[in-house]
């Protein structure tokens, strides 16, 4: 390997760890700058700084209600016969709901999953990053992402296409693969 090529598995190497130290440390927007995560006193999940406050796996779980949908809608031309739209539901519970032609399943969610959802969403509300973001295309899926946080207020993160963007194609295929 080059000398060129050493220098950049290195700074991927750095890269990597950088990041995971940065999640690890919580999420982006989290204001918990220098501290670490602690464990609740029923050591059933890691406490997350929310736009509220504290609060953990737990407590969000005793909650009912959805947490975050994701509807999925086909922009192509398809069969008459088929129902172009695909709803996820993640629940409080930590359950997430599949509901298509294919599909009318549920499936638990692990506490670490259920944690980046509910992370994902609560820094999405909190900063609106996805507010003005947008993609053209002419057909495939559009997606829309609404987050109800733990009182029932509902927030719509995304409405559109957005194959271009990384975290809201992450989330996606996170929900979609608890489902299965």
């Amino acid at each position: 390997m080059g000398k060129t090529g050493m220098i950049r598995q290195v700074l991927g190497t750095i890269l990597i760890v950088a990041v995971g130290l940065y999640l690890l440390d919580g999420c982006a927007g989290s204001g918990r700058e220098g501290k670490s995560r602690d464990k609740d006193s029923d050591n059933d999940s890691d406490i997350q700084e929310t736009i509220g406050g504290l609060i953990t796996v737990g407590d969000l779980k005793r909650r009912e209600g959805d947490m975050l949908v994701i509807e999925s809608t086909i922009r192509a031309p398809i069969p008459d016969d088929m129902d172009p739209t695909t709803e996820y539901r993640v629940t409080y519970d930590g359950y997430v709901y599949c509901d298509s032609e294919y599909s009318n399943g549920s499936a638990e969610i692990s506490d670490e999953d259920y944690m980046e959802i509910y992370a994902f969403c609560v820094n999405a509300a909190k900063t609106g990053e996805f507010s003005k973001y947008s993609e053209d295309y002419l057909d495939g899926n559009t997606y829309k992402l609404t987050y109800y946080d733990p009182d029932g207020k509902e927030y719509v993160i995304y409405d559109g296409y957005c194959y271009d963007n990384g975290d809201l194609q992450d989330i996606i295929v996170l929900v979609e693969g608890c489902a299965y």
